[in-house]
C-alpha cells in the first residue's frame, strides 16, 4: 500500500523514481571507471609512475579515478603512444560523461524543491474555473476522459491521488496530477481550490470522500462538489458534509441495466 504524501508532488510527465535514476547513474559511472581501469591495466607498460617507478594496482586505480575526474596531477603519466591516445580521446569522453552525470544529479537534488515550487506556481497561474478530481480510480479516470472528450480543456483538470503510480498515469494522459492526500487542506491549496469550479470526490472509500467534502467546502463555500458514494446509507452523510450531488455508480449501473431489460427494443447501449 502506498502511503499518502503530506506534501504534494506535481506530476506532468513520465519520470522514473529518484532511487532508480540515482542507481542507474551510479552504475554508469562505475562502468566508465571500470572500463578505463581495465584498459590501463591491460596496457600498464605504457604508464609510468614518476615518483618511485613502481606501478601497482592501487596506483592504476588512483590514476584512473584522478584522470577521469580531473586532468591528473602529473605523478603518473602515459608514456606509450596507445596510452596517450587513449587518455586524449577515450578518457576525455569518459571525463565529460562523469561530470555531466554528477552535475545533473546535483542540480536535480539541490534544486528539486525550488523547481517543484515553480511548477506549482505555473500550474496555479493557468487554472481558472477548473475541475479537481480527487481519486483517479476507474470512476475518476472515466470522468476525466468524458470531460475531455466532451470538449473540456484538459489544462483545466487537476487530479489529486495519494498513489504515485496512479498520479503518474493521470499525468501520462496529459493532465496535471498531484500525488497527495486530498483530505488535507495543503493538497487542495496546491490544486488551487479557491479558484476551482467543481470538485469530484471519486475515491473508493465513503469515509475518505466525506473528509474531502468537508475540507473542500470549508475552503471554498461556492464550490460545486460531486461525491461518489458506495453505500446508500451514507448518502445523507455525504450531503450534510457539503456535497451538492451524490452519485452511486452501482445504483446508476443497476438502473441502466434494468432499463435495458424492460425496454429491449431500445437497442444496444454502451455506457
Amino acid at each position: 500500500m502506498t502511503q499518502a504524501r503530506k506534501h504534494p508532488i506535481l506530476f506532468t510527465k513520465r519520470q522514473k523514481s529518484l532511487g532508480k535514476i540515482l542507481l542507474v547513474r551510479l552504475l554508469i559511472v562505475i562502468g566508465v571507471l571500470a572500463a578505463v581501469f581495465l584498459t590501463f591495466l591491460a596496457h600498464a607498460d605504457g604508464i609510468r609512475d614518476t615518483t618511485d617507478e613502481h606501478l601497482s594496482i592501487s596506483d592504476l586505480l588512483y590514476f584512473t579515478v584522478i584522470t577521469v575526474t580531473t586532468v591528473g596531477y602529473g605523478d603518473i603519466v602515459p608514456v606509450s603512444t596507445f596510452a596517450r591516445l587513449f587518455d586524449t580521446f577515450a578518457v576525455t569522453i569518459a571525463r565529460f560523461t562523469v561530470w555531466i552525470i554528477v552535475l545533473r544529479t546535483t542540480y536535480e537534488l539541490v534544486l528539486q524543491k525550488y523547481l517543484e515550487a515553480y511548477r506549482m506556481k505555473t500550474l496555479k497561474e493557468r487554472l481558472k474555473n477548473h475541475v479537481i478530481v480527487c481519486g483517479y480510480g476507474e470512476l475518476g479516470r472515466a470522468v476525466t476522459e468524458e470531460l475531455i472528450e466532451k470538449g473540456f480543456d484538459k489544462q483545466q483538470v487537476v487530479i489529486v491521488d495519494s498513489n504515485a503510480e496512479i498520479a503518474q498515469e493521470a499525468a501520462d494522459a496529459d493532465v496535471a496530477a498531484l500525488c497527495s492526500d486530498a483530505t488535507r487542506e495543503t493538497s487542495l491549496e496546491h490544486a488551487d481550490i479557491v479558484n476551482a469550479r467543481y470538485l469530484i470526490a471519486s475515491t473508493g472509500r465513503d469515509d475518505t470522500n466525506v473528509l474531502i467534502c468537508l475540507t473542500a467546502r470549508s475552503m471554498n463555500p461556492g464550490l460545486t462538489i460531486i461525491c461518489r458514494v458506495s453505500e446508500n446509507e451514507n448518502v445523507k452523510l455525504m450531503k450534510s458534509s457539503g456535497a451538492n450531488s451524490v452519485i452511486s455508480p452501482t445504483k446508476m449501473a443497476g438502473g441502466e441495466i434494468a432499463r435495458i431489460v424492460h425496454a429491449p427494443d431500445a437497442g444496444d447501449t454502451t455506457t
